[in-house]
């Protein structure tokens, strides 16, 4: 079991409140986080490390229409996060670990486009990266069977 700590950001920015707690996956972690943030900003840390910023439903609409936004005229990897990065980083290669040497270019980028898709529409948990991944890989399955 990890432990984790779930912090309420105040609408000043500040840490209003904050709770420690363990639980066996990150996506637990996050579901029982946005339980205790209710309607507030949240942040989910494991350690030193951030896990998820959490955001009330109406907040993560702006955060989509800002993102949507800001895509013009930049490079579609300038707009996302650090972490938002590292898990489509890590989700790829773990998809791409039943492909022999980790797969040719071709079926990692047909799955990095998906996963990109996924992210920009603000879906950047594991959890929904894994999911978009599985299906691409899927995809990939029945082309080649087809």
């Amino acid at each position: 079991m990890a432990k984790y700590r779930a912090c309420v950001i105040g609408s000043d920015g500040q840490i209003e409140s904050s709770r420690a707690f363990a639980c066996d996956t990150d996506e637990n972690a996050i579901v029982w986080a946005k339980q205790m943030a209710g309607l507030q900003p949240a942040e989910l840390w494991s350690g030193k490390l951030l896990v998820e910023r959490l955001y009330p439903s109406h907040e993560n609409k702006r955060k989509e229409r800002e993102l949507a936004s800001s895509a013009r005229g930049c490079s579609a990897m300038a707009k996302l996060d650090e972490r938002t990065i590292a898990n489509m980083d890590f989700v790829l290669e773990e998809t791409c670990r039943v492909f022999p040497h980790g797969g040719d270019h071709e079926r990692r980028r047909f799955i990095a486009r998906k996963l990109k898709l996924c992210a920009r529409k603000g879906n950047v948990t594991l959890g929904e990266l894994r999911t978009v991944a599985h299906g691409a890989l899927n995809e990939l399955t029945k082309q080649k069977s087809a």
